[in-house]
């Protein structure tokens, strides 16, 4: 996750976290922007009131909404 200038605008409105990106590497530092990037974004779209950020006392709360929410 990184934040640059202008970066969510080329998504829609209803999907843009702020200026804030999402990518998953492979083993040989390749950018996958696949299906894991697009779940990190509609997860953080619901953080919208903290700059799309999750805090770490939060973080086990977040871990039990994820096992009741596989994403499978």
């Amino acid at each position: 996750m990184e934040k640059g200038e202008g970066w969510g605008l080329d998504f829609s409105a209803e999907q843009r976290t702020g200026d804030w990106h999402f990518q998953q590497f492979n083993a040989g530092m390749q950018v996958l922007r696949t299906s894991f990037a697009e779940r990190c974004q509609s997860c953080h779209l619901g953080a919208a009131p903290s700059d799309f950020m999750f805090t770490r006392d939060r973080m086990g709360e977040i871990r039990r909404w994820a096992a009741d929410n596989p994403w499978n």
